[in-house]
């Protein structure tokens, strides 16, 4: 135990003297700040937090990244939102309904309308009907808030020209690889990040 303990404490010491700013080190002048968030479902809010200390402290994002919850926070600040502005989202947003109660065709608009591809899916698979679903939620609603939210930029197709440059990944569930999008539909590439 005695070993170990010494072994521990003798390579605590070499991290923290490596750790060190050495003689000679500048900071540059004007540096870049990159910031990557990630995913974890509600645990992704707390980059709200972070977003929020950033704005007060009026740090200037220069680029940002994201998975999952972190693709969704990411693209609003990327989009133009503050923290503050994130939060108010968030505080006012009910999750249960958007999951669970999908909105009927007749209660969408008619330019909500055109995301749909048909009016009736029928669940069939190897010719046989599928009754079980595939997810808690078809998306629908999340894809209709989304929409909402980012109608500021919907005509940027290059997401290096949202106000602060973005991408998001996501995982090609076919081929196990890893997805980076740049550019394309940002609500449907963030939907493709956070599925």
């Amino acid at each position: 135990m005695k070993k170990i303990l010494v072994l521990f404490s003798a390579l605590f010491i070499n991290f923290y003297l490596n750790a060190q700013v050495k003689e000679g080190f500048t900071v540059p002048q004007n540096p870049k700040i990159g910031l990557s968030l990630s995913g974890g479902g509600a645990k992704g809010f707390a980059h709200i937090g972070v977003l929020k200390v950033l704005d007060s402290l009026g740090v200037k994002v220069d680029y940002i990244s994201g998975t999952s919850m972190g693709a969704i926070v990411g693209g609003l600040y990327a989009s133009g939102y503050t923290g503050k502005e994130i939060e108010k989202i968030v505080m006012e947003t009910d999750f249960y309904t958007i999951i669970a109660n999908e909105k009927t065709r007749k209660e969408t608009t008619f330019f909500d309308k055109s995301v749909d591809k048909y009016i009736l899916n029928i669940p069939v698979k190897d010719g046989k009907f599928n009754v079980l679903p595939k997810a808690i939620s078809t998306g629908q609603k999340n894809i209709y808030l989304l929409k909402e939210l980012f109608k500021n930029v919907s005509t940027i197709d290059d997401f290096s020209k949202l106000p602060i440059p973005f991408m998001c990944i996501a995982t090609n569930l076919e081929s196990g690889k890893i997805e980076i999008f740049e550019k394309g539909d940002l609500v449907s590439s963030i939907m493709a990040s956070s599925a």
